[in-house]
């Protein structure tokens, strides 16, 4: 009996050293055990970041400990199972959240509202143009006529599971670099997805002629831009292939029309938050451009897993994604959207996000989206 209870308290004294093991950190994970001025020559080779001034040096130095930091604590939750996802450092962790969301830049007000009043393209609550500078009244007819609200239709028989990459749909994954360009990214990679569901061919388009051109026409460039727009001004002169005019990350201002030119015919938007609408487009029609709101640090440094953080909200849209399917975890059940991000093949699940589905429009993904037709 003696030996019992000795066997018994030792395996108990073995898991509180353990579970202690796990809440202090002592792990092998290079963010605990490495010399932090190591990790910080290591973190700006990697990154090509260079501080050459010293003050501007330690002030960055002490934001990448704080993320670090901020990454340690969260992902012992995780090892212990209280988060559904972990974090990992990337190129953003000497930024301010501040800086982090100033690279997004996605003209949220707008695109929940669907109200312009600065912009060429210019819109009214129900969606139709108000005025324009740069097209004539025949194109204003033409793009108010083919700018469709989406009206959810109940279609039977949707799968549970749906994956347009697995599909075919696996352009890589490309960086918006500090350009707030996103507008543009999420934008036509809903467009290549509908062109290759419809001619099976893949394409990839010039995200840097949408960055020099569409600005004249209700976008800013760098400094953020409207997913409408960008479609709207494809529908009155196309787009060009991106061998033709690689993305360089900034505005060239050097607005040239290469041939041949890919148009699209119409562009469904809807702006009523129904997650079960959003799901019923992605499975019978496909891809979609999506506002999100992408301003936490969590979503800043995720890196796999099903995301879920309570403080992010449904209305502060400032970044726009491409949701490229959805499904059920394998592991625990639970639903996911499963979206594409313009941050490179480095960040998430190789460029991805799965982000909780089903949990009162999470980050606001089914809050506002965009689809084309050819």
């Amino acid at each position: 009996m003696k030996i019992l209870i000795s066997v018994l308290l030792t395996l108990i004294a073995l898991i509180l050293i353990i579970i202690i093991y796990v809440l202090i950190g002592e792990t092998n994970n290079p963010l605990e055990n490495n010399d932090i001025d190591i990790e910080w020559i290591k973190y700006k080779e990697k990154y090509n970041k260079n501080y050459n001034e010293p003050v501007e040096n330690e002030r960055r130095k002490q934001i990448f400990i704080k993320s670090r930091n901020l990454i340690i604590e969260h992902n012992k939750r995780y090892a212990i199972g209280l988060e559904t996802y972990n974090l990992g450092l990337n190129k953003y962790a000497d930024l301010t959240n501040k800086e982090y969301v100033g690279t997004l830049n996605l003209n949220d007000e707008t695109d929940v509202n669907f109200i312009n009043q600065t912009d060429d393209f210019n819109y009214d609550d129900y969606g139709n143009l108000n005025s324009f500078v740069n097209i004539t009244e025949e194109q204003k007819t033409f793009i108010t006529r083919n700018t469709i609200e989406y009206n959810y239709s109940y279609i039977d028989n949707i799968p549970d599971n749906v994956n347009w990459v697995k599909l075919g749909y696996d352009n890589p994954v490309l960086d918006q670099g500090n350009c707030g360009s996103c507008y543009i990214f999420s934008s036509l990679s809903a467009i290549e997805a509908h062109y290759f569901i419809k001619y099976k061919t893949l394409l990839q388009l010039s995200h840097q002629e949408m960055l020099d051109c569409s600005d004249r026409y209700g976008n800013y460039g760098c400094d953020g831009g409207l997913m409408e727009d960008v479609y709207a001004y494809i529908m009155l002169y196309g787009v060009g292939l991106s061998h033709q005019k690689p993305y360089i990350g900034t505005v060239s201002n050097q607005c040239s029309l290469s041939k041949p030119r890919i148009y699209i015919k119409k562009k469904y938007y809807s702006s009523k938050m129904n997650e079960l609408e959003l799901k019923e487009v992605i499975a019978h029609y496909g891809p979609v451009a999506s506002s999100i709101n992408a301003g936490l640090d969590t979503f800043k440094f995720y890196k796999s897993g099903l995301y879920y953080d309570p403080n992010c909200n449904k209305y502060n849209l400032e970044h726009s994604v491409t949701t490229v399917g959805y499904g059920i975890t394998e592991d625990n059940g639970k639903d996911y959207w499963l979206i594409r991000n313009s941050f490179g093949p480095n960040w998430g699940e190789n460029g991805y996000m799965r982000i909780a589905r089903n949990r009162d429009n999470h980050c606001g993904l089914a809050t506002y989206f965009l689809f084309p037709q050819f």
